[in-house]
């Protein structure tokens, strides 16, 4: 069936069956509601700029925000560097001990007193015992790190390292 030029329609097929919608309406009041929505694109365009406008801003903040990273971080490593080398020129023997039990920062010191080229210690080398003042072993749980470790108290006392040729060497 035609129609007339002062009516829209448009057609669509309806999924597994065999008919076809047809919505059919008068042209003047279709295009007036159009007419009237002359701001709408204007608005779009402006959401869009504004869009692209705050992508910019959060792309330069996470590029900032990388930067300062990258800054602190490398200062952070010199910091460390800086500590590393203070500690490794004392005299007395320094060890950093972790909860975990692992020894971390030997300085040259504590690397002579344990004969060890390594930086990290998972416990005392083979062989070699702690004791007691009185010269009695000390068991694993009775190390004053050990101690000091569960308690969260430093603990400063003597203690003796037993090397496997019998040799000691007195610790505080």
């Amino acid at each position: 069936a035609a129609t007339s030029p002062d009516r829209l329609t448009t057609r669509a097929a309806v999924p597994g069956t065999p008919w076809t919608l047809r919505l059919e309406a008068p042209r003047d009041l279709v295009l007036a509601s159009v007419n009237s929505l002359r701001w709408l694109p204007w608005l779009l365009l402006a959401a869009l700029a504004l869009a692209a406008i705050t992508g910019v801003w959060l792309l330069w903040r996470v590029l900032a925000s990388a930067r300062r990273q990258r800054e602190a971080n490398v200062a952070l490593h010199e910091s460390r560097d800086q500590i590393h080398n203070l500690v490794d020129a004392l005299e007395e023997g320094v060890a950093l001990h972790h909860a975990d039990g692992r020894t971390e920062l030997l300085n040259a010191s504590a690397k002579r007193l344990v004969d060890s080229e390594g930086g990290i210690l998972n416990g005392l080398p083979p062989d070699w015992q702690l004791l007691d003042e009185a010269g009695a072993p000390l068991a694993a749980d009775e190390t004053p790190v050990k101690r000091a470790l569960h308690s969260g108290a430093a603990c400063s006392e003597v203690v003796a390292l037993q090397r496997p040729d019998g040799s000691r060497r007195w610790l505080k």
